[in-house]
């Protein structure tokens, strides 16, 4: 009830049209790609990136591994606990979006002095700052997720059928973003490059639901 009051104080006196719902499950769902795939090229580089900092060994790949998806865990569980509470969940995911790519991208160029501060430094020390660093942008990440669906939530009638197909996209992009960063975008435009295409691939999503944001699911008249 409390959901279906607040939709009813944005846009009084109307209800959403089912077909338009659908049609924007469709547009959330390439958000959702892009941001998959943005994520996963930036999981492939920090990898890469801190394997100079923490070493090639399986010690050292897990723990980046490992930060990274606490990261994700800790902004999905933010989102999810005070998700409700925010105006437009939609305007939120673009800032998310948008955050992401500006902290990514800092992340990923402040990175590349820790191999002078390792020599210089305890490995403990170099590598707890080097995975302090993916905190921040991988937090982001993980919220924008649960910040989608709480949208789809404040919106539609039946949000469990959308959760799928966004949950999809959002794994295929990964998986793309995944294939693309390891063997196309790295060897061709080096470390700083791909995350350069990253960050991109996280405006576009992020500005794209924004404006998406101000064109809410057509309405149609309430039958009195």
């Amino acid at each position: 009830m409390d959901r279906r009051w607040r939709f009813a104080q944005r846009y009084p006196r109307t209800e959403v049209d089912p077909i338009s719902i659908s049609r924007h499950v469709r547009a959330l769902q390439a958000l959702l790609l892009l941001s998959g795939g943005a994520s996963l090229i930036y999981q492939v580089i920090w990898a890469r990136r801190m394997t100079l900092v923490l070493g090639g060994t399986a010690r050292g790949v897990a723990m980046v591994l490992a930060t990274f998806m606490l990261g994700l865990a800790l902004g999905a569980i933010a989102i999810g606990r005070y998700g409700d509470k925010v105006r437009s969940p939609l305007r939120l995911y673009g800032m998310l979006e948008i955050g992401a790519a500006v902290t990514g991208l800092a992340v990923t160029a402040l990175a590349a002095h820790l191999p002078s501060l390792h020599a210089s430094s305890h490995y403990s020390l170099v590598a707890f700052a080097a995975l302090t660093l993916l905190v921040v942008p991988t937090v982001l990440m993980g919220a924008t997720l649960p910040a989608m669906l709480a949208y789809v939530h404040r919106v539609g009638e039946k949000p469990a059928e959308a959760l799928g197909p966004l949950y999809s996209a959002n794994t295929f992009g990964a998986l793309a973003g995944a294939a693309l960063a390891g063997f196309v975008l790295i060897e061709n435009l080096g470390l700083w490059g791909a995350a350069c295409v990253a960050a991109a691939l996280e405006v576009v999503a992020g500005v794209c639901a924004i404006a998406l944001d101000r064109t809410p699911p057509a309405t149609k008249p309430q039958l009195r």
